[in-house]
């Protein structure tokens, strides 16, 4: 099994389990074009509903985005795919 192939495995089973508590997803692929150094994944509840609030580090500045359980695993694999090597 290939390295992002495994990746996207655990990710999946991760998700579908709802075992996450928190994961932390830091060094960039590449710097150019990057508004963010650093995203934190967590759960939360929001009316009722599971969703994961990616978190965004930008020097001092921090921006949230809360994605809907259904959608989250694909922000999740695309971000290891194209912008961070290490989580």
């Amino acid at each position: 099994m290939y390295p992002l192939e495994a990746l996207r495995k655990l990710i999946h089973n991760i998700m579908e389990d709802t075992s996450l508590i928190t994961a932390t997803l830091s060094q960039l692929r590449k710097r150019e074009g990057m508004t963010f150094t650093k995203v934190t994944v967590k759960p939360v509840e929001l009316k009722g509903q599971l969703h994961y609030q990616f978190t965004y580090f930008s020097g001092q500045k921090v921006t949230h985005q809360n994605v809907p359980e259904n959608e989250a695993e694909r922000v999740w694999i695309d971000m290891f795919e194209n912008v961070f090597r290490q989580a």
